[in-house]
């Protein structure tokens, strides 16, 4: 990542087998098609121009875990505990939080 886009791509957090990152670029999906051989888009939708399976279960590639929504919001407060907003919905993982408290007291400050 840093190799492609140096300063304009940032790690947000690491998580057991992820690594989520912010890319500014003008448009991710065409920076992607020109490096396919890296990326699993398996679980993109079948008629996304991204969409192949050439790359399914194969380790080492980096797959698009909201499989093409792109993130509206990110709020990381240490491992294992973030919120991300995409057009997917909102998950939320806090480690260590009853799952109830999480659900209902766990909240987005700005709405």
């Amino acid at each position: 990542m840093k190799k492609e886009y140096g300063d304009k791509a940032e790690l947000l957090f690491t998580d057991t087998d992820s690594l989520t990152y912010e890319v500014e670029t003008e448009d991710i999906y065409e920076d992607m098609s020109r490096h396919m051989d890296i990326y699993n888009t398996s679980d993109y939708p079948r008629d996304h121009f991204l969409f192949s399976e050439s790359n399914k279960k194969k380790i080492g590639c980096f797959k698009d875990e909201l499989h093409s929504k792109p993130i509206f919001e990110f709020i990381g407060l240490r491992p294992k505990m973030y919120s991300i907003k995409s057009e997917r919905g909102e998950k939320k993982t806090a480690k260590g939080v009853a799952r109830e408290i999480e659900d209902t007291e766990i909240i987005d400050v700005e709405e």
